[in-house]
């Protein structure tokens, strides 16, 4: 069922990198993460993309880490 929305969902989200980035083009690097991230990534044209480790979870780990930067520049540590 989830496998017939990935192509439209793919195209969505490629349609969105372009429109914000001038076609992709005015990002050095596009880092594709998050727990669609492994099912949309061969969908993407950009030759500078790369599916980032563990990328089902990577959001989670840097919303995490940020939260500890900002806590940590927050109090002084």
């Amino acid at each position: 069922y989830v496998e017939s929305y990935r192509p439209s969902l793919a195209q969505a989200v490629v349609a969105k990198i372009k429109s914000m980035w001038d076609g992709g083009a005015a990002a050095d690097h596009i880092y594709v993460a998050g727990g669609g991230g492994p099912q949309l990534f061969p969908y993407f044209p950009f030759p500078h993309s790369e599916l980032v480790d563990r990328a089902w979870v990577a959001d989670a780990e840097g919303a995490y880490r940020y939260g500890l930067f900002k806590t940590r520049s927050t109090n002084g540590r």
